[in-house]
């Protein structure tokens, strides 16, 4: 079923209810109240440059998106405020690779939400044709390492980029489906429309 914008699904993680949905043009200021919430070591992981603000045209860029060739999902914790995004944008070059990027909250990290993000996201890649993520990432950040090694192949051609060739849809099994976390309700990973 195409994630799209009108998917959305819940899951439990560490007890809280989460909803992941694709990220929409009016959530700009939802994103903005994220950035600033992130400590600075976190963008710093993100972004590899310490940024201290998003500019509007960034804002633009991160919301307004063409689903066939950038993809963001968004995890809405219970107070209803953003904590974590995941995003793919395609690269016109080669229609089967994308750039692939993840940020969680801090309050929300170590906690697997990372991996269920990752995920969903792969999941819409396939969708799409993707069959390559392509992750710039520090060589110090372990966790989009252990989060992108699930998915497929993990390889790295050059310091600093990450790349992974995802498996077939059925070898990956659903992060939420795994033991780390509590039993998903009947309702858990369903994709409504």
């Amino acid at each position: 079923m195409l994630i799209n914008a009108d998917t959305q699904r819940e899951v439990i993680v560490a007890g809280e209810r989460i909803v992941l949905r694709c990220i929409r043009a009016t959530d700009k200021a939802a994103l903005n109240v994220f950035f600033h919430g992130l400590n600075p070591e976190t963008r710093y992981k993100r972004f590899m440059a310490y940024m201290g603000e998003l500019s509007e045209p960034m804002l633009r860029y991160l919301t307004e998106l063409d689903p066939n060739e950038h993809v963001a999902i968004v995890a809405i914790g219970e107070s209803g405020a953003f904590v974590g995004v995941t995003r793919m944008v395609r690269f016109a070059t080669d229609r089967s690779r994308a750039e692939m990027a993840i940020v969680v909250g801090d309050a929300h990290q170590q906690r697997g939400l990372g991996a269920i993000l990752v995920d969903m996201l792969a999941e819409a890649a396939r969708e799409r044709g993707v069959d390559t993520f392509i992750a710039h990432a520090l060589s110090d950040n372990v966790a989009i390492r252990r989060s992108l090694a699930r998915l497929g192949k993990l390889c790295s051609s050059t310091p600093g980029v990450l790349q992974v060739a995802l498996g077939a849809p059925a070898r990956v099994a659903p992060a939420w489906a795994k033991d780390m976390h509590e039993p998903a309700p009947l309702s858990q990973g369903r994709t409504t429309h």
